[in-house]
């Protein structure tokens, strides 16, 4: 009797470890999952290494599915193929019929050039594509990124470099907060607080929130400012504020017609291209990071650039940031653009403007000429010597929200900062 059981038992493990293969592909999502941010691991074999993270929304084809004894106990496995990719996922977290929520949409952002290299599982290239949205499936251990874009002639599935594809919507971009312990926020290769530090970012400086394979629930938050990528600490970013930070890089000059450059693929910057105060480097040689902005090798393209200069080589006034807050210098009303070509106050229901008095905050997001053509520069939110109107959102006093609106640029007080010498229109 006991070698019965012992081998109906044998016989039920073999039966239980053999797929069981459906009779075609049956077609399945990633069920919701706790939080935006999580992911499911695609595995090489049940159990095994993680070649994968996959965000919920994901279409998964289930090949076959299979029972595994681990620990105790049975995990049912699904054999899938994701975006051409072959692994096995826990049959748990797949649900068929209608998606139940959206895929995660990701941004490419060209490091360098105008285009994102994509590559399939043998690393070759398949795909150039420009900038713009593009669906993510998952993460990947070699830093790089799983998405699936469209082309005339249906959707097709590659990896791109991690860096080269941002978050979209509400965290998409931040602001460095203020930071009265530490000089800069520390910027580094691995998220942790023992990483090599990469450089530290001033207060204001905004950055992209990247792709990386880090758990859901990291404290860690991969960013890129430039072409500088690293992991910071996520509690020191600012999402809020209506997307427009309280803080900005501050705009410096060269102190010398021009001067060498390292970490960028330019040997040198300009006199007359402008330049933002970023950070400074982990290296403690004395040099700063910056952004500059100039032509490309064609002269087609006027591009962004991060590189280190030395300080020896810079008009230095000041670090840090700028405040992009200001305050009504009198009672004024919010105006708003007309079809005429001139700015007309903001009604109410009943036809009545409303006056702000003197005093109320304003957040500055950007400036009009008295054409009413747009100014700026490099950078959104800066304002140049030939501004007339503000763009700002007004802190209605005693609530809570903002009134988007125009102001003329003399009814405003503001940090000098924002306004950008002539060169800054240079492109």
């Amino acid at each position: 009797m006991k070698k019965l059981c012992c081998a109906a038992l044998a016989l039920f493990l073999l039966c239980a470890y053999c797929p069981a293969t459906p009779a075609e592909a049956a077609i399945m999502h990633i069920k919701k999952l706790q939080t935006p941010d999580s992911r499911v691991r695609l595995r090489e074999t049940p159990g095994g290494e993680v070649i994968g993270q996959y965000y919920a929304g994901t279409e998964v084809s289930v090949l076959s599915f299979r029972a595994y004894y681990k620990d105790r106990r049975y995990d049912e496995w699904a054999s899938v193929r994701i975006g051409g990719r072959k692994g096995y996922m826990m049959n748990s977290f797949l649900a068929g019929g209608v998606r139940q929520v959206k895929q995660t949409r990701g941004h490419l952002l060209p490091l360098n050039g105008q285009t994102v290299s994509v590559e399939n599982a043998y690393f070759q290239e398949i795909a150039a594509l420009p900038e713009g949205d593009v669906d993510v499936l998952g993460t990947c251990p070699d830093d790089t990124v799983h998405i699936a874009f469209r082309t005339e002639n249906g959707v097709r599935y590659g990896f791109v470099q991690a860096q080269e594809i941002t978050r979209t919507g509400e965290k998409q971009k931040a602001s460095v907060m203020v930071i009265t312990t530490m000089e800069g926020l520390k910027v580094r290769k691995a998220p942790a607080p023992g990483g090599e530090e990469i450089c530290q970012l001033y207060p204001g400086v905004e950055v992209y929130r990247i792709f990386d394979d880090s758990p859901a629930d990291s404290e860690w938050t991969r960013v890129r400012a430039g072409q500088v990528t690293g992991f910071v600490y996520g509690r020191f970013l600012d999402f809020s504020l209506d997307r427009h930070p309280s803080f900005r890089a501050r705009p410096v000059t060269l102190a010398v017609p021009q001067a060498g450059v390292t970490g960028s693929a330019r040997e040198q910057v300009y006199q007359e291209d402008p330049l933002f105060l970023l950070g400074k480097s982990s290296a403690r040689d004395g040099r700063f990071l910056c952004l500059g902005g100039g032509w490309d090798e064609s002269g087609e393209h006027y591009e962004t650039f991060t590189c280190y200069v030395r300080a020896e080589d810079l008009a230095l006034e000041a670090s840090g940031a700028v405040s992009a807050k200001g305050k009504l210098r009198e009672d004024s009303p919010l105006y708003a653009p007309g079809g005429d070509g001139t700015m007309a106050p903001l009604t109410d229901g009943t036809g009545e403007k409303t006056v702000y008095p003197a005093g109320t905050s304003v957040w500055i997001a950007g400036g009009l000429d008295e054409n009413l053509d747009p100014v700026g520069g490099l950078l959104p939110g800066y304002l140049t010597s030939d501004t007339a109107w503000v763009e700002v959102l007004l802190q209605v006093p005693g609530q809570y929200h903002k009134v988007p609106g125009w102001l003329p640029l003399t009814a405003l007080s503001f940090d000098e900062g924002l306004i950008l010498p002539d060169l800054s229109n240079n492109g």
